[in-house]
């Protein structure tokens, strides 16, 4: 949207969803005058000298640059793109203390606690719980891979409370002690994909 703050000073509202550039441009034959309502001359389009690039909410975090989500930049063990995920300031904070802790139930089951970014503070990525219990060797982590939910619910199996804080979750997730089967042990971890 276009709102004129005062005379001959407007300004251009946009959303970007994706990696890009912006450019404003008036396009050929647009009808506009100056303050004193004198015609500007349209007759080819007017274009900016000013680009403003467009980073992801990843890419913003990291810099402004183009990082890998994989990478390890700060050499904390915690790839950068789950750092950001789970609400790391930068990437040369250490994210140790921001990772899951595991809490074993009496009944059984495993409880896991963590803090995440929302889905409109991560964009297109995801994250998902994986569970096994034999760390997925001989029951893979894939086949027990759930999306963590944006409000409390089930899925997979797995119950998930959430807890909306500012541009964060707060998530407890209760991995059943069934998924044990006859091992009675159970291990979890996190998948983020970009």
């Amino acid at each position: 949207s276009v709102t004129e703050i005062n005379p001959e000073v407007f300004a251009v509202q946009v959303t970007p969803t994706s990696r890009g550039t912006l450019q404003f441009q008036l396009n050929a034959g647009a009808s506009l005058g100056d303050a004193s309502g004198n015609a500007l001359d349209t007759s080819s389009a007017i274009v900016d000298d000013t680009t403003i690039v467009v980073f992801t909410a990843y890419e913003s975090w990291a810099g402004g640059e183009v990082v890998s989500f994989n990478v390890d930049d700060n050499g904390d063990g915690i790839a950068d793109g789950i750092a950001w995920v789970l609400g790391v300031a930068g990437p040369n904070e250490n994210a140790g203390s921001k990772l899951p802790i595991g809490t074993n139930q009496s009944d059984g089951s495993l409880k896991i606690e963590f803090s995440m970014l929302n889905a409109s503070n991560r964009g297109g990525t995801t994250v998902s719980l994986e569970f096994s219990n034999d760390l997925g060797a001989a029951d893979p982590w894939a086949n027990h891979q759930v999306l963590v939910p944006e409000s409390s619910s089930t899925v997979g199996g797995v119950t998930f409370d959430i807890t909306p804080n500012g541009n964060m979750n707060e998530v407890q997730a209760t991995i059943p002690a069934s998924a044990a089967a006859s091992s009675s042990k159970l291990f979890s971890r996190l998948s983020v994909a970009h």
